[in-house]
């Protein structure tokens, strides 16, 4: 199956592909990735979110023994540590949106991929930017939204960024 995204972009893509149903543990390594090297926005994280502080701890492995690094991470998803260190470079040297469907949640534990998204869009702290963020299941509706931009001044949040959504144990 070949798509118009891949006749845009041509080579410029790359296919990173974890083995099914371990989205989460790929986004625990690029998030303890961010941590690991001061890219998480600690300003955003402590104005727009709550619960931010738990799930540090469980990322950091404070909290079970298990720091959650992109070696961890490698051995569960099977995308090599140094392409989960790049795509959080990535990330953070630029706007990201973060976007997925519906469909890979619908396992057991499968909120938490949604749940994750979140927490790695508020931890690059690109929420409310044109252009970054996070989106679910934009397609759905098959009508074309207007976005309207929300000047930084406007936004008095508090999203429920946290580990409280019971993270699955993962080895």
């Amino acid at each position: 199956m070949r798509s118009e995204t891949v006749d845009f972009f041509g080579d410029k893509m790359e296919w990173v592909a974890p083995h099914m149903g371990t989205d989460v543990a790929l986004m625990l390594g690029i998030a303890h990735t961010l941590v690991e090297n001061g890219w998480h926005d600690e300003a955003f994280l402590a104005r727009c979110t709550t619960g931010y502080a738990v799930f540090a701890s469980y990322l950091l492995g404070e909290s079970d023994g298990i720091a959650k690094n992109a070696e961890w991470a490698a051995e569960i998803c099977g995308v090599g540590a140094a392409k989960i260190r790049e795509l959080a470079a990535i990330f953070h040297q630029n706007t990201t949106m973060l976007m997925a469907g519906w469909g890979m949640q619908r396992q057991q534990f499968g909120e938490q991929k949604h749940w994750m998204i979140v927490t790695l869009a508020a931890m690059l702290g690109q929420i409310g930017t044109p252009g970054g963020g996070f989106g679910l299941s934009y397609h759905f509706a098959s009508v074309m939204v207007a976005m309207v931009v929300t000047p930084r001044a406007a936004l008095r949040c508090s999203l429920p960024c946290r580990a409280a959504c019971r993270v699955a144990p993962m080895r």
